[in-house]
């Protein structure tokens, strides 16, 4: 008997994350939900479970290598065969440019941008082949609008990350 298919998701805790998950794990779909927030996670992957999902979760700081590190090698062992990794974790704070500080810039490049890419790193040498890495991004790094600098910039890098992840 084959591991089931097993596909991360980061930031998925709530909101949009943990919509992905409900509709993977609906479809039969091994989950793992990733987040910082913990009790809203644990909850997440329970309210999945009862309703006859295959749902995990696991704490993930996304901007941390470390983090990271311990989620690939967890995964790494049999029981799991990586189909996909979903890069949806973000931040957003809004603010004009000339009030955006270079700490919450910063932030956003942490999250939105570094989060993503260690997540590649991680989790690209798992994945089966034909396995997939989705990174979720937003209009907003295509389309201007008042307050989103540093979400639009952040969003912007992950859309340039994803062709050359895929190239790669």
């Amino acid at each position: 008997m084959s591991a089931p298919d097993t596909i991360i998701i980061t930031g998925a805790a709530r909101g949009q994350g943990a919509a992905h998950a409900a509709h993977l794990a609906r479809g039969g779909t091994r989950v793992v939900l990733t987040d910082v927030l913990d009790a809203e996670g644990e909850n997440t992957a329970a309210v999945l479970r009862a309703s006859g999902g295959d749902a995990v979760y696991r704490h993930l700081d996304v901007t941390d290598e470390e983090s990271w590190a311990e989620l690939a090698a967890e995964l790494s062992g049999a029981k799991h065969r990586v189909r996909a990794l979903v890069n949806n974790a973000g931040i957003l704070r809004y603010s004009a440019i000339a009030d955006t500080s270079l700490d919450s810039w910063r932030l956003h490049e942490r999250v939105n941008v570094h989060g993503a890419f260690l997540g590649i790193r991680a989790i690209a040498p798992l994945l089966v082949t034909g396995g997939s890495i989705v990174n979720v991004s937003s209009t907003a790094a295509v389309v201007g609008s008042a307050g989103y600098s540093a979400y639009a910039a952040s969003k912007a890098a992950r859309i340039a990350l994803t062709p050359l992840a895929a190239v790669e």
